[in-house]
């Protein structure tokens, strides 16, 4: 038997075939990703994991088109399979191309992961690299496809829950799409005025504060766990006393918790962390303000346990 308990499908042969597969496949990604990051190590004397950050957008569709294709025509679920299919192909195209938009397939690592390397010094970066970078987020991004492969087992028609998320998935996946052009618009105008030496004026603080940006420190962030939360309705809450579907979107919260709560450690690309710190406080009372003072609070837990471990 080769039940995968926290995706939850069913005993079928087919499904438990297909799911066995794709868990294997994606372990072996895991390891491969891995190796394939150390390849700078004699030129760098450290590992890149930007691999990892370039397949971010790409891997659940192809995982998610992986479990429908492998259906056997005429499954009760295929409808809803196609439509979670259809939907996260659709969240995949709009990030790959933001991605390649700003560049981030042109080569070069994420600026963030220089300040976590001097956390994890020699071997420990590398065991963190295999562990968290490598290993776990290959295990999110199943899961976060895993509901099409849940979809498998449901013998129930479309019905209302279905367009109550798959609405609420398309309305998050606009919201994402209208942040990240806010603050492409945004960085590209205060880079320009940067590079003509005209005055800054509203771009002076170096972030963003209108549109969406004005209600949220990271709206996108937000959007983008509100997506895959709408994805899993469908298939977990019939069967959530039988596997851990619920964690998946929990995982994906704690995977961006601290991008959210460390930016003043990471800075802002242009920006080193030192010059954020004021800038927060003399922000007026708003929401923006006080989730920044909140992660200014966190980071320095983090920091102490990061010096701790180091």
């Amino acid at each position: 038997d080769c039940e995968f308990l926290p995706f939850g499908y069913a005993r079928s042969e087919h499904r438990v075939g297909s799911t066995c597969m794709q868990v294997a496949l994606t372990l072996a990604l895991s390891l491969a990703l891995w190796l394939f990051s150390l390849r700078t190590i004699p030129t760098t004397g450290t590992s890149d994991p930007s691999i990892v950050d370039r397949l971010w957008s790409i891997l659940p569709a192809l995982y998610s088109w992986h479990f429908y294709l492998r259906m056997p025509p005429g499954s009760s679920g295929h409808s809803r399979a196609l439509l979670m299919t259809g939907l996260s192909t659709a969240w995949g195209l709009r990030l790959t191309w933001n991605f390649a938009k700003k560049g981030g397939f042109s080569g070069g690592e994420d600026y963030r992961w220089a300040e976590v390397r001097t956390w994890f010094p020699g071997l420990k970066w590398e065991a963190f690299n295999l562990v968290f970078i490598c290993l776990f987020q290959q295990i999110v991004l199943l899961a976060c496809a895993s509901p099409a492969a849940a979809a498998m087992r449901s013998g129930a028609p479309l019905g209302l829950v279905d367009v109550v998320a798959a609405a609420l998935f398309a309305v998050h996946l606009l919201g994402e799409a209208i942040a990240d052009e806010q603050m492409w618009r945004f960085q590209s105008e205060k880079y320009r005025r940067k590079r003509q030496e005209e005055p800054l004026g509203p771009y002076a603080r170096g972030f963003i504060e209108s549109g969406l940006w004005a209600y949220s420190r990271h709206p996108n962030y937000y959007c983008e766990v509100m997506i895959w939360c709408a994805n899993h309705p469908r298939t977990c809450v019939p069967v959530l006393a039988q596997n851990a579907c619920a964690l998946r979107p929990v995982c994906l919260q704690l995977l961006m918790l601290p991008q959210v709560v460390l930016l003043p450690v990471f800075g802002s690309g242009d920006r080193p962390a030192a010059e954020l710190d004021d800038p927060w406080s003399s922000f007026p009372d708003t929401s923006v303000c006080r989730s920044s003072r909140l992660a200014r609070r966190y980071r320095g837990l983090v920091l102490a346990e990061v010096s701790a471990l180091s």
